[in-house]
């Protein structure tokens, strides 16, 4: 089964460009190399906010993945901090359900 995570940042004022370069630069080819699927991402440049959704099909499950994701060398040399942006942090675990029947 697909799951997904809905990440909600409220970016610190001035930087949502810089941090939308660095997070297509870096994050996106860690998480891919994960295994991990980014679907969609999107700004809100009046809230100062970033919001991506990514998603994860494999059998360890989201949580078990995104730990080793967390923990890898490769996320972890990276050469900037992403928290030294966000303002504050939303995630939301979700699960796809069927549209049709």
């Amino acid at each position: 089964m697909v799951e997904y995570q809905l990440r909600i940042y409220r970016i610190k004022p001035g930087t949502l460009d810089e941090f939308y370069t660095n997070w297509r630069r870096d994050i996106v080819p860690i998480r891919e190399k994960f295994g991990f699927k980014v679907v969609s991402a999107w700004t809100n440049e009046q809230k100062s906010e970033f919001v991506w959704l990514v998603s994860y099909d494999g059998p360890e499950g989201y949580v078990a993945r995104d730990a080793e994701y967390y923990n890898s060398p490769e996320r972890n040399t990276m050469s900037w901090d992403p928290h030294s942006y966000v303002e504050h942090m939303e995630l939301r675990l979700l699960q796809g359900l069927p549209t049709h029947n």
